[in-house]
Order: structure tokens, then C-alpha cells, then sequence
């Protein structure tokens, strides 16, 4: 989940999904004044691969397996690491 700040009371969210896989990368590319993000899918049919999700103006994709899988690795600042990189989640 990633949220924004929205006024005194609190946060809206812009981005929401349970289909990613780690690691959650922070990359340098961006739209629309939002970095993109790169993270993880697999499973249910799909291959493993990375996916960059972009912010539209309004909130990123719901769910990254629709996304066109990148063809290398995506290059970024990890904030979630796999668990089997690490004995910690995050950096």
C-alpha cells in the first residue's frame, strides 16, 4: 500500500494490491510527479518476472500481473527485500 498525505486528518491511498511478490523496488523513472515502482509477480499462471507500475495521475495499478513484464531486472532502491536475501524485510 502506498499512501499521500490528505489534508490534517490523514492519508488517501494511491496505490493497493495483494498480488505483488517481493523485492519492492523504488525506481528512478517516474509519471506524473510519482516515482515508479517495480515489484514482483508470479504464480497463478504467471511467470516470474518484474513488473514497473506507474502512477496515472490518480493511483498506480491494482494489480501488477496485468502489467507487461520487464525483460531484465529492474534496477531501483530496494524498500522490501525477499525474504531469502535477508534476515530483515527491509533495508
Amino acid at each position: 500500500m502506498v499512501l499521500t498525505p490528505a489534508g490534517r486528518d490523514g492519508y488517501r491511498p494511491v496505490m493497493s494490491t495483494t498480488v505483488t511478490r517481493t523485492p519492492i523496488k523504488l525506481l528512478s523513472s517516474a509519471h506524473k510527479g510519482w516515482r515508479d515502482i517495480g515489484v514482483g509477480v508470479a504464480g497463478g499462471g504467471v511467470a516470474p518476472a518484474e513488473v514497473a507500475l506507474a502512477f496515472d495521475g490518480r493511483r498506480y495499478p491494482s494489480n501488477p500481473t496485468l502489467m507487461k513484464a520487464t525483460a531484465h531486472p529492474l534496477v531501483g532502491r530496494i524498500l522490501i527485500r525477499s525474504q531469502g536475501d535477508d534476515a530483515s524485510l527491509f533495508p
